[in-house]
């Protein structure tokens, strides 16, 4: 009933209407006290005078409905821009388009509501085709191509929707897209209509297959625009792309604040894109100066929306799922830490997206070097100054000319480049603009500062002011008091202007505040920028500012934040802005806390502790110390994020407080103590989140102590929990290699790699897919894919920038598996690199000396092999990685030493050991491998063997240990003296054969040889 009522806008509705609709029969209000009971309970929730009885019927008092309101800005933003009014036209539809929250009354059904669905749809399709017009009259193309595509995705018919598509994809350059959406729409309405396009669409079409029309719009778009008294500026800049051949380049325009930077750079770009030049655009705003690469990928960004996604993913490649929280993409999903989250996982990862984004900008069409102009260096994070040295540092790597503008003595330090400091305007320059009459004064007032100038120009010649300060001031005033309040409160909210946001701190309706701005451009305090609202100049909205009282400051800042909690999607800088200026304290630190995560998630961890270290000192909270911990864990500080995350627990914030000391615990090498603490996450966890990631890093650490079944246990939990998420399907596939399912650890470790959207929850889930898929697929014995996978590590690590951390395990995998395919030489020769120290990784070095002891072995050096072990077992920790993995393997090689140097006795303790503690850990391959030698040795010693239990394992040997089966099987079957065994190991070299590709000689070889030496080789 209320939603009836609402809908009428305060007119009558009868009862017979309220009984049809909501009972679906009007005699319902008289022959029965249901509309009265329906009725009271409505005031009840309204208030007794809200729902009114009249004559007619009933009414609601409605103040304000959202759909009328919308109507209202429909026809304002129409009129503002028959005017030509375009910043104020697409303002007005931009606030139009932030009333719409879904379909009108979502959930409700019925026929009644359909006339009223239509019209709010309609006015929603007219705000959407006037911001679209008014950003193709600024020619802000990309903003109409946005709101047209929007129109024609809710009305696939939308002619007037097409018609500015179209237009904006010629201004763009891209012909082909305009006739794409063409063909598109006429194929819909002939299909569904069996109608054509409108006449002003064909004309329209006609015109874009015209190429003399396309000629003649390129050639009047090569007027050159002048700039007085900055010439030389514009030819030096002009210089500096010419020399931009290929190149990475970089300018720096310096100069103190209103000297004419912007102005210089605006001109530059203008007579740049007139040559076919593409220019992206990014300003430095210091609220969101914590945003990793803020101003880069806002510019590419916007360039990028110009494009369909499908040109979009092409120009991003394989760098776009890297770059899609940079660019608007999918956000990643907050998921559990997993192994790789530690500082030099984060420097390798910022250094691969830096990379990246050059990556993207040497992809974008077109010969012509690119031009990417930074507006407010002085402003901008250290994300963004870093990547500009990283950017010079490869300056061979792109086709880009960067522009920073910068006031000098401000901000970080810019790397060494050109430096073009803009001076004062000469008299000249100055004359050409305020006439020569005015200029020696006004010369000498200004200084010859460009924006002083003009301020002190445009002031009234009998009320020459005695500051800057006091001339603004004097233009707001003589503007009215209701004008002057709305733009000091603008210039408190800060720059660009939020329509929105201002009307509701105001109280007022955005049609009424549209004017009032409007009159702020006629008076020279604001400006049309973008197609948006702002002050002409800092100094402007600083002079509005200051004179605002401070209480009325900190209410402007309280009314700002409380509208900011009606939003579907608020920025959490700008509200903690705003919040912090309002005393809001608690507010501010939730809201740079979720800042904090969101800068992490782009990568930035340094700008997120900031972010954090500012919110602790706001309000200390467990949410805040959280998020502060795990940003300490991803820059390697495992102390302090202990120290966090235990302070994080004191202030209430139970399991995932423990969850994260455990992960800092983990990574500082307290395995023991992070395992208690992580069961203990589990015990606590309240949540499926909280739990999930407990059991990841429960089950990441008992993996690390060799405990697999344990970690199995939690893992395959943290599976179904997490409904498969990536990251504990590839924590559990990893697992399963270890425990030799080697099946299982493929199927898991498929299902990570193969989707092309997948998200994982730590920093190197690719290289570490692909680390543990070749060694499952190594231990099958399908060397050839496991190769493949081994150079797709290799050439992902060197493309992420991750080479130094992952290039000596994927040479250990390759000496691996070579080995065992006859490349003994190739090798030896891998394996003595890492075995030296090349890698820097003892975990590295001590798997290659027990590959090159296992080579000493076969080819019958065991003094070489036990020395190779016998280092392997100085270096080792039992706190080192995998500790018990290599354990095992060094067991088992001492136990072939033994054996074939005739110490049998030896041979079968030291198996027995190997096999029995294989066996407790649930590690397979070693429990097989132990067993089978220990079955030779007690052969050797005329002592039982059960051939059957030998027969299973040998039937294991496919599975755990793929690559060396058929040599093992041979060596087994010789000393068991079963020669059918021997036909077995034949076939399994043939399967082997089949895997090996290129490798296949040397195999053979190693085959041939096998027999020569041994005599034992399968006939």
């Amino acid at each position: 009933m209320l939603k009836i009522l609402a809908l009428a806008g305060g007119s009558p509705v009868s009862a017979d209407r309220l009984a049809q609709i909501v009972w679906g029969d009007p005699a319902v209000a008289h022959t029965s006290n249901r509309l009265g009971v329906t009725v009271s309970r409505a005031r009840s929730l309204v208030g007794r005078d809200a729902v009114r009885r009249h004559d007619e019927g009933y009414s609601l008092a409605v103040t304000w409905l959202d759909l009328d309101e919308l109507d209202e800005l429909a026809t304002d933003g129409r009129r503002r821009l028959a005017a030509s009014g375009y910043p104020a036209a697409r303002a007005a539809a931009l606030a139009g388009l932030a009333l719409r929250r879904g379909t009108l009354l979502e959930g409700t059904t019925g026929d009644w509501l359909l006339v009223e669905r239509a019209r709010a749809e309609r006015l929603v399709a007219e705000c959407r085709h006037i911001a679209a017009e008014a950003a193709l009259a600024v020619g802000d193309s990309a903003d109409c191509v946005a709101h047209a595509e929007h129109a024609l995705d809710a009305d696939a018919y939308d002619e007037i929707a097409l018609r500015l598509l179209m237009r904006a994809f010629r201004m763009s350059g891209r012909i082909g897209s305009a006739l794409a959406a063409y063909a598109r729409t006429k194929a819909a309405l002939l299909e569904d209509l069996g109608a054509d396009p409108d006449p002003a669409t064909q004309q329209l079409h006609q015109e874009l297959l015209n190429p003399e029309h396309t000629a003649g719009q390129t050639s009047a778009t090569r007027e050159t625009i002048a700039l007085p008294g900055r010439a030389d500026a514009l030819r030096q800049l002009d210089t500096a792309l010419a020399a931009t051949k290929g190149t990475f380049e970089l300018v720096v325009v310096e100069g103190e604040a209103g000297i004419g930077k912007t102005r210089l750079v605006e001109t530059f770009s203008a007579n740049a894109a007139r040559r076919g030049v593409t220019v992206l655009i990014g300003r430095c705003e210091e609220i969101a100066r914590s945003v990793p690469l803020q101003p880069i990928t806002d510019a590419l960004a916007s360039y990028l929306r110009r494009f369909e996604p499908e040109e979009v993913a092409t120009l991003l490649g394989e760098d776009g799922r890297l770059l899609a929280p940079l660019l608007g993409g999918r956000a990643r999903r907050n998921q559990p830490l997993t192994l790789e989250q530690d500082g030099s996982a984060h420097n390798a990862t910022r250094s691969l997206l830096f990379s990246s984004v050059l990556d993207v900008f040497a992809r974008l069409p077109g010969a012509l070097p690119k031009v990417l102009v930074l507006e407010d260096c002085h402003l901008a994070g250290t994300s963004t100054i870093e990547w500009l040295h990283f950017a010079t540092r490869r300056r061979h790597e792109a086709n880009l000319l960067v522009i920073a503008t910068n006031r000098p003595d401000e901000g970080h330090p810019l790397p060494a480049a050109p430096r073009l400091t803009l001076q004062p305007l000469d008299l000249t320059a100055v004359a050409s603009l305020v006439g020569p009459e005015r200029a020696p004064a006004l010369l000498r007032r200004s200084a010859g500062n460009p924006l002083l100038l003009v301020e002190l120009a445009s002031a009234d010649s009998q009320e020459i002011p005695r500051s800057l300060r006091e001339t603004i001031a004097m233009r707001c005033a003589r503007a009215g008091p209701t004008i002057a309040r709305t733009l000091q409160t603008a210039a408190v909210l800060g720059d660009p202007i939020d329509l929105d946001l201002m009307a509701a701190v105001l109280g007022e309706r955005p049609v009424v505040l549209l004017d009032h701005l409007e009159e702020g451009v006629r008076r020279r305090l604001l400006e049309e920028r973008g197609g948006r609202f702002s002050f002409r100049h800092d100094v402007v909205r600083e002079a509005l500012a200051v004179d605002v009282s401070q209480g009325r400051r900190e209410w402007i800042h309280r009314q700002a934040t409380a509208a900011f909690a009606t939003r579907n999607t608020v920025d959490p800088l700008a509200l903690a802005r705003h919040a912090r200026l309002g005393g809001e304290r608690r507010v501010a630190a939730d809201a740079l806390t979720a800042a904090a995560v969101h800068a992490s998630e782009r990568y930035d961890q340094r700008g997120a502790e900031q972010l954090l270290d500012e919110a602790v000192a706001l309000s200390d909270n467990w949410k805040s110390r959280l998020a502060r911990a795990r940003v300490l864990i991803s820059r390697q500080q495992f102390s302090a994020a202990f120290e966090d995350a235990v302070a994080a627990r004191k202030l209430g914030g139970r399991a995932a407080a423990v969850e994260v000391q455990a992960w800092a615990a983990r990574y500082d090498g307290d395995v023991e103590r992070a395992l208690a603490l992580a069961e203990l996450a589990v015990t606590l966890a309240d949540d499926i989140e909280t739990r999930v990631r407990a059991l990841a890093v429960a089950g990441s650490t008992l993996h690390y102590l060799g405990r697999l079944a344990d970690a199995e246990r939690h893992l395959a939990e943290a599976v179904v929990l997490s409904r498969h998420e990536a990251g504990p399907m590839l924590l559990l596939g990893a697992v399963r290699a270890h425990q030799g399912r080697s099946r299982e650890a493929i199927t898991l470790i498929h299902q990570v790699l193969e989707p092309a959207d997948s998200e994982l929850p730590y920093t190197f889930p690719s290289e570490h897919a692909r680390i543990f898929g070749a060694y499952a697929l190594a231990s099958l014995g399908r060397a050839a894919p496991a190769l493949a996978l081994v150079d797709q590590l290799e050439a992902e690590s060197r493309r992420r920038q991750t080479w130094a951390r992952y290039g000596g395990v994927a040479s250990h995998l390759r000496a691996w598996i070579v080995r065992n395919l006859g490349a003994t030489r190739e090798a030896d020769e891998l394996d003595a690199k890492a075995y030296s120290g090349a890698w820097q990784s003892p975990v590295t070095s001590r798997w290659a000396a027990l590959d090159l002891a296992d080579g000493q072995i076969r080819a019958a050096d065991l003094s070489a092999a036990a020395r190779y072990l016998d280092q392997t077992t100085r270096n080792q920790s039992a706190r080192s990685y995998l500790a018990w993995w290599s354990q095992l393997g060094e067991g088992l090689l001492r136990a072939r030493i033994a054996l074939a140097g005739g110490n049998a006795r030896a041979a079968a303790r030291l198996g027995r050991e190997v096999a029995a503690r294989g066996g407790d850990l649930g590690a397979l391959r070693y429990a097989v491998l132990a067993r089978l030698v220990v079955a030779q040795a007690d052969t050797r010693l005329h002592q039982h063997v059960d051939l059957d239990s030998v027969y299973h394992d040998i039937n294991l040997l496919p599975e755990v240990a793929g690559l060396e089966a058929w040599w093992l099987t041979a060596e087994v079957a010789a000393d068991c003296k079963v020669p059918q065994w021997q036909d077995l190991a034949r076939q399994r070299f043939e399967e082997l054969h089949d895997w090996a590709g290129p490798y296949q000689p040397q195999l053979e070889r190693q085959y041939k040889g096998f027999a020569a030496d041994r005599s034992r080789a399968p006939q």
